[in-house]
């Protein structure tokens, strides 16, 4: 699909649309996905350091993500390790 089938992925993008978009408020269906088990931790963690969509665009823009291939461990525990990195 769209987002390669990263269920992970596809919330933060969603979310950093919506986010830019001035909506107040997103819903993401996970359809009982486990991978997104963690959606409500990563958004406590992301708004408390002050995240902005910059910030997520930077950590999911960055060769390093890339090469990583997140996917395969988790998108939502790199991006929390690299904000983590950043603070």
């Amino acid at each position: 699909g769209m987002f390669g089938g990263d269920p992970q992925l596809k919330f933060l993008l969603q979310w950093m649309a919506v986010s830019v978009s001035g909506r107040p408020r997103m819903v993401y269906c996970s359809f009982n996905d486990q991978r997104v088990d963690n959606l409500p931790g990563l958004v406590a963690t992301l708004r408390a350091r002050k995240a902005t969509v910059r910030d997520l665009h930077a950590v999911l823009c960055a060769a390093e993500f890339l090469a990583a291939k997140p996917w395969r461990s988790g998108v939502f525990a790199y991006v929390e390790g690299a904000m983590c990195k950043g603070a």
